[in-house]
């Protein structure tokens, strides 16, 4: 019979209040090529970074000192031996971590694998098993209860040109690797800066609810544009992300109390003013059409949108004159400056402009 060669897990844990009482646990795993450390050493303490949110506790954290994890915080996931279905849920998130090791340290964190005590202990609090993942930082959620993170800018109302766009495209790197999440928001989200300042990566943490998937997504995910139906989507999980984080403009616009098909007047507010009520003055018409197209490009698109709230801003007082004097956009500058719309190629229709 062969010989299993294993990898050991040894925790320092500082009890709460006593800096010189500590519990020490040995757990371990078969060695492979992921894990051909003999020994991973750490000093950790226990750590419940969520006030209103339990689903990964319990947890510890500390430094790992040996081991791949050298000189680095970690936070290990444990699963205490006599809690029925503890070791179950535990192994879950072992497998799904597994199931994805290429993406380790790009769109999850690295995860060192599940290491088990051999120890049939009842004590309640006896570790049964651990899962020793690198620590990113704080989660969305937990950044909003610290005070880190204003609570209006923890999911759909953030930055979207990095943070929204970079967990559509971790959780989407997720699905291509046969693995659907069952349960994201802000409280499995880690948005972590890098070093240089050049970008954000989102880490996607903890994968309690996650199962086998066979992604079907066939449309192309473009920030800013039309929202596709749903069936023609291919994949419900990442369409209501994408809902949720307003990846798309919403279908209709609203403007003087009524909805009108996005499609049919952004990003023209000549063509959303046209549909005014009769009385209004037509000042008041385009003033209320222009606000209402800044208000969706901030809302909904990110460098597309800066560029046309720039051009709106530079020509407004001439797309005013121009409305109320019944004129179409002209001159040497068509479109006063170049406003094009990402959602169909045509140009606006003058009629649009002086029906009104």
């Amino acid at each position: 019979m062969p010989l299993t060669l294993h990898s050991f897990l040894i925790m320092f844990i500082r009890k709460e209040g006593d800096e010189e009482d500590w519990d020490t646990v040995m757990l371990q795993r078969p060695r492979t090529h992921r894990t051909p450390f003999p020994l991973s050493f750490c000093i950790v303490e226990d750590w419940e970074p969520f006030t209103n949110h339990y689903s990964d506790r319990p947890l510890l954290k500390g430094m790992a000192y040996t081991g791949p994890f050298r000189d680095v915080e970690v936070v290990i996931k444990v699963a205490y031996a006599p809690v029925p279905g503890a070791l179950r849920r535990l192994k879950h998130q072992a497998n799904a971590y597994d199931k994805v090791a290429s993406l380790h340290g790009f769109f999850v964190p690295e995860c060192l694998g599940l290491f088990t005590s051999a120890s049939t202990s009842s004590e309640q609090y006896a570790i049964g098993a651990a899962l020793p993942t690198v620590y990113y930082g704080n989660t969305l959620m937990c950044e909003v209860e610290t005070g880190a993170r204003p609570a209006d800018e923890c999911w759909q109302d953030m930055d979207a040109s990095t943070s929204t766009r970079r967990i559509i495209k971790s959780a989407s790197a997720l699905h291509r690797r046969g693995l659907r999440l069952g349960d994201i928001g802000p409280e499995c989200i880690v948005l972590d800066d890098r070093l240089d300042g050049s970008d954000t990566d989102a880490f996607i943490i903890g994968l309690a609810d996650a199962a086998p998937h066979k992604c079907r997504q066939t449309c192309t995910l473009v920030h800013g544009g039309l929202a596709p139906q749903r069936r023609e989507f291919g994949c419900d999980e990442l369409y209501y992300l994408c809902v949720s984080l307003q990846m798309w403009l919403p279908k209709y616009i609203l403007c003087f109390a009524e909805v009108f098909e996005t499609k049919l007047v952004y990003p023209f507010p000549w063509l959303l003013a046209a549909h005014a009520p009769s009385d209004a003055p037509r000042a008041d018409a385009i003033k209320d059409a222009l606000a209402a197209i800044i208000d969706y490009a901030e809302r909904y698109t990110d460098d597309e949108g800066d560029e046309l709230k720039g051009v709106l801003a530079e020509k407004r007082g001439q797309i005013i004159a121009d409305f109320v004097a019944g004129k179409v956009p002209h001159g040497e500058e068509p479109y006063y400056g170049g406003i094009r719309s990402p959602l169909h190629p045509a140009p606006a229709s003058s009629e649009h402009i002086v029906q009104h």
